[in-house]
């Protein structure tokens, strides 16, 4: 059994127009797939609970900053997440 994702790091871009996240490099990847609704978690053999957890601090990030326009302007929509995977926070 592998696990993967431990020390793991990620960057996406999203776009508040369109409510969806793609790759920096806008390859397409599975857990983007999964993210946007594309796909569900059972069709992929390469998505694991590490990506269910990334999908759900993802929309709990966008759903806290969303209120607040975080950035202070309307015509901003595109923005960079990134995060870690470590093995403290486990």
């Amino acid at each position: 059994m592998e696990v993967t994702g431990i020390n793991s790091t990620y960057s996406y871009i999203y776009n508040s127009k369109t409510n969806k996240l793609s790759t920096t490099d806008g390859l397409k990847d599975d857990f983007i797939d999964y993210f946007n609704g594309d796909l569900s978690e059972r069709e992929y053999s390469s998505l694991n609970g590490y990506d269910a957890c990334k999908k759900s601090d993802i929309k709990n990030l966008i759903n806290v900053f969303r209120p607040i326009n975080f950035l202070g302007n309307s015509d901003d929509y595109i923005y960079r997440i990134s995060g870690s995977i470590d093995a403290a926070n486990l």
